[in-house]
């Protein structure tokens, strides 16, 4: 059974290209396609959301990942 479920996944997946939940682009627009939950995001995408991070600095003392 699980190999016919593969196998609908696959032909799917030809019928209706992947794509990134932030941006739009198709899986075969983009270097890589990463999948979290039923949602996708692009390297591109997570390139611009690392450059946001880094531009906005640090947050107020004690706050953001890590801290508590």
């Amino acid at each position: 059974m699980l190999g016919t479920e593969l196998r609908t996944r696959r032909f799917v997946r030809r019928l209706v290209p992947l794509r990134c939940s932030f941006c739009g682009r198709s899986e075969a627009e983009v270097d890589k396609l990463v999948r979290g939950g039923l949602a996708f995001i692009c390297d591109e995408c997570i390139a611009a959301c690392a450059r946001i991070v880094d531009e906005s600095g640090p947050g107020p003392k004690g706050e953001g990942p890590g801290a508590g």
